[in-house]
């Protein structure tokens, strides 16, 4: 199945805003979630609460990425949402 990758308005511009290190950190994270998104270094879980529905992989120690998978036709999309924990 292909995985499509689309990125929220909000996700562009944190991303925009974050520095160099972080932003090379998420591309290589996201080759790794493009290669395997179950890889353990990923720590890919389902969040809860207000969240649920979500699922977060880790960026750095302070940085998570937050994203939810859809399905259409025979494509899966996950929508990505950069977040820093406090």
């Amino acid at each position: 199945m292909k995985m499509e990758l689309r990125y929220t308005t909000r996700f562009r511009i944190q991303y925009r805003k974050a520095n160099k290190d972080i932003q090379d950190a998420f591309s290589q994270i996201v080759e790794l979630f493009l290669e395997d998104p179950d890889n353990p270094f990923l720590r890919n879980h389902p969040l809860k609460e207000k969240f649920a529905g979500y699922r977060s992989i880790n960026v750095t120690q302070d940085w998570r990425a937050i994203f939810k998978e859809t399905r259409s036709g025979n494509a899966e999309n996950n929508h990505f949402l950069l977040n820093r924990n406090p």
